[in-house]
């Protein structure tokens, strides 16, 4: 999907498969204002976060980016071991939506 290549930007990477027609990216986007699919630099930065045991939730599966690396492939990380990895669209994973809230000091 053109325009959802981006390593660091799950936002703008949701709204460009939203807008190729992906039905994942449409719910998502449907949950709620600010909801996305983590691109791959943000689901690493996620496993580091459960690993760290500063967040919960996350289950030890393979889940999707909203990144991708050509039409057919996309990256995905593996929360047991942070393996990161592109695998065909085609195959079933998991996908975990995200908000992100600002933290004001």
């Amino acid at each position: 999907m053109e325009g959802a290549k981006s390593y660091r930007g799950g936002a703008a990477n949701t709204a460009a498969m939203a807008e190729a027609g992906s039905l994942i990216a449409k719910k998502t986007l449907e949950i709620g204002e600010g909801v996305f699919i983590p691109s791959a630099l943000e689901l690493m930065t996620l496993y580091s976060d459960k690993q760290a045991g500063e967040i919960s939730g996350l289950n030890d599966l393979w889940y999707w980016s909203s990144s991708q690396c050509s039409a057919y492939y996309a990256f995905l990380v593996h929360f047991t071991d942070g393996w990161t990895n592109n695998l065909g669209k085609s195959l079933d994973f998991q996908v975990r939506p995200v908000r992100k809230i600002p933290i004001l000091h």
